[in-house]
């Protein structure tokens, strides 16, 4: 008989295209996010919010002062106090001191314009240093007037999309790796029929006479352990990636050394088991139709 090659499991073929397309199209709906979708949405967050600034700046009288050269250092100061700026708004609405309401409100409406730059990566003087304050908010006004303010981006909003692109984009490399790993392996399980050999990828050979025992221990899990004799050694070998491995051991099992058939299953007559139980049903009522 012609020797006999292993080929691969349709049903794990199916479940890694599967995988790897679901995990590819995570990673790639990732990048997207990442890079367009997620930093258009910040960018146009950052408007609104400098809009809200230079307004706050012109309520409080200091419009002309509303460019920033330094915004690095100035992000690190507000967003240090940004409790006191909270509490000192408060209780100058209180005291109705509306000097005091709109020159905090102006802090506090930098510190967001600041916060929704350093989302998008842009909190450097490119895009906080304003040469002419009062007609940057006339553009703005004009631009955004017919427009929805977008939802800010939260801290975690970006690289959340950058985890999604690592874990969906490199499980995606990985599964594609093992499926060509494991594609190129099956060719180097072969099966002797006549001399009940089978032959390993990395050139090992077993007959029924190597093997000391066949360990089931996993094989509900697809997994077998082969003992081999005169070595401290077993050998792994998955029967769910490769189609023909499972019918290869079990033949090779059949004439081990010490092999005891599995005994077979009793099968039930549930024909007498129903006869017993009609009759045994059906005597009350003989009885009492009798009487």
């Amino acid at each position: 008989m012609e020797e006999q090659r292993a080929t691969l499991n349709r049903v794990w073929v199916a479940k890694m295209t599967i995988g790897i397309i679901a995990l590819a199209g995570l990673g790639l709906w990732g990048l997207w996010d990442a890079t367009v979708r997620f930093p258009n949405r910040g960018a146009r967050a950052a408007e609104w919010a400098e809009l809200d600034y230079l307004n706050a700046a012109n309520e409080a009288g200091r419009i002309s002062l509303a460019s920033e050269e330094h915004p690095k250092r100035v992000f690190r100061d507000l967003r240090g106090r940004h409790r006191d700026l909270e509490r000192t708004i408060q209780d100058a609405r209180q005291a109705n001191n509306t000097r005091s309401v709109r020159e905090v409100d102006m802090e506090l409406q930098k510190l967001r314009w600041l916060t929704a730059l350093s989302r998008v990566g842009k909190l450097d003087t490119e895009h906080t240093v304003i040469d002419i304050p009062r007609q940057r908010r006339d553009e703005l006004s004009e631009k955004l007037e017919s427009l929805d303010p977008p939802k800010p981006l939260a801290a975690y909003d970006l690289p959340l999309q950058w985890l999604f692109v690592v874990v969906g984009l490199g499980g995606a490399a990985y599964l594609s790796l093992l499926f060509v790993r494991v594609s190129r392996s099956a060719a180097g399980y072969r099966y002797d029929p006549e001399e009940r050999r089978l032959t390993l990828p990395d050139g090992t050979q077993l007959t029924p006479d190597d093997i000391e025992e066949v360990d089931k221990r996993k094989w509900d899990k697809f997994f077998v352990f082969l003992h081999i004799k005169d070595r401290s050694e077993e050998i792994k070998l998955d029967l769910y990636r490769y189609k023909e491995i499972e019918e290869w051991i079990l033949e090779i099992e059949k004439h081990t050394e010490g092999y005891v058939p599995p005994e077979p299953e009793e099968e039930i007559d549930t024909d007498d088991d129903a006869s017993d139980d009609t009759e045994t049903a059906d005597e009350p009522n003989e009885r009492a139709h009798s009487e």
